[in-house]
């Protein structure tokens, strides 16, 4: 007899627009976070080998590109061998302005109990310097103010995890918000500091699930510190090698 899946332990939700032209936008970096970091999981489960692709499987009736995966987390000292939860990163397809849907489907699909301790949103955030990343949980959104996606969720559900990634503001003042953020990420410094900031993300996120969904000790570690090193490592590309297969909705 095949054993029943485990529950689902945490929804990470990367915010963004479908399509190609928003691709490589800034308002897609949670988009390109859920890539991201599906790609570190595959590498980080075959780390002498070349990993299989992953697969994110585009769900019509919960209106997301849906990566059902498990992260392993180190074990600590008390502890022989890591743990694993079962994460999934969850890509709407709904359009940024209503991402809610998406988040609504997959949690009720899922039977996902506590979206303020298991639900976790990764987007673009103007207030947060290019590089930097803040993590909240739950409290207002004047600091969020215009931000439909995060409006659309917090409407339903006003306790959730919120990883924010910095974009900056325009750098001069005859740039609207809107050009700047559905503008897209330049390669060099720009995108060396996303390079930084995306790994800084999938640093405090596997220590936040490893405390259960608490973040205070992540915050600390990851997202207090205002300082970018001075070498940063080089992101050439915002494409990872995941792979999207499903009909299309």
């Amino acid at each position: 007899m095949t054993a029943a899946p485990r529950n689902v332990d945490f929804v990470v939700v990367g915010l963004g627009n479908p399509g190609p032209e928003y691709a490589a936008s800034r308002h897609n970096v949670g988009y390109i976070f859920c890539d991201y970091l599906a790609t570190c999981i595959a590498l980080q489960r075959s780390p002498q080998s070349v990993p299989a692709r992953p697969r994110f499987v585009r769900r019509g009736d919960l209106m997301a590109d849906v990566h059902d995966v498990e992260l392993e987390l180190p074990p600590s000292p008390s502890q022989k061998a890591g743990t694993a939860v079962r994460v999934l990163l969850v890509k709407p397809l709904t359009g940024m302005n209503d991402s809610v849907l998406a988040v609504t489907h997959v949690l009720r699909t899922y039977a996902v109990a506590n979206p303020a301790k298991q639900l976790v949103c990764v987007f673009d955030d103007l207030n947060t310097l290019p590089g930097s990343i803040q993590l909240q949980n739950g409290g207002d959104l004047r600091s969020l103010s215009g931000h439909k996606g995060v409006e659309s969720i917090y409407a339903l559900y006003p306790a959730f995890i919120r990883f924010r990634v910095g974009i900056g503001r325009p750098d001069s003042p005859a740039t609207s918000i809107v050009s700047h953020v559905l503008g897209a990420f330049q390669l060099g410094k720009e995108m060396d500091l996303l390079g930084f900031a995306l790994d800084q993300s999938a640093r405090a996120l596997q220590m936040m699930v490893a405390m259960g969904g608490d973040t205070k000790e992540a915050k600390k570690k990851y997202a207090m510190s205002k300082k970018v090193p001075k070498n940063l490592a080089k992101l050439e590309s915002l494409t990872f090698p995941v792979e999207t297969v499903g009909l299309t909705i």
